[in-house]
């Protein structure tokens, strides 16, 4: 029996654009991400999700919302799930990255959560799901860098942290079938999203 995930990446926010680390930062969709949120519900209108999971993170959640509507996914059914929730970076959350680098030289730093770290912590979620809900069809609206984490694992590095675009609101595709997992298309940009 086969089990499909659709991994989608929030909309545009400011620090985006600015290249800040946003990590568990409680940052808003800008009017891009929100163009983007809507366009993204145009593209998937009409098709069905049987489990829907969010980080509550209003970036993600809001990202999520249009996405529930366009296909008649109730929003009180979403599933806020802490465990969505993007890598933290600790003392670096706001931070360009010279700036970070200014401040906190080197690859580790305070409160930087280790990539094994979210690896555990994502593919905990992904178990989770796939247990729970066995050959249905599950959205989770997420972050980049779990994304990426997601892949890294899967595909033992093939794909994952720097080898590909995770662009806002794209979608990833993954399936489970028993004998493992298979990855399908990533980062697909709906049509008439501007990618960031």
């Amino acid at each position: 029996m086969t089990t499909e995930f659709v991994l989608i990446r929030h909309g545009q926010t400011n620090w985006n654009i600015d290249h800040r680390y946003q990590g568990i930062s409680k940052t808003p969709l800008n009017q891009t991400g929100l163009s983007q949120a809507r366009a993204l519900a145009d593209a998937v209108r009409g098709e069905r999700f049987d489990v829907m999971a969010s980080s509550p993170l209003p970036r993600a959640w809001d990202t999520a919302l249009p996405v529930a509507d366009a296909t008649d996914f109730a929003r009180d059914l979403i599933i806020p799930d802490d465990r969505l929730i993007e890598r933290y970076y600790g003392v670096a959350e706001g931070y360009t990255l010279a700036e970070r680098q200014e401040l906190y030289p080197g690859d580790i730093w305070e409160g930087l959560e280790p990539f094994p770290d979210l690896e555990v912590r994502s593919m905990a979620a992904m178990t989770d799901y796939l247990e729970r809900f066995t050959g249905q069809r599950i959205a989770l609206v997420t972050h980049g860098t779990w994304i990426s984490s997601v892949l890294q694992v899967i595909t033992h590095g093939e794909y994952g942290y720097g080898k590909v675009m995770i662009a806002n609101t794209s979608r990833t595709f993954l399936t489970y079938d028993g004998d493992g997992w298979r990855v399908g298309e990533i980062s697909v940009l709906p049509e008439g999203v501007p990618a960031t």
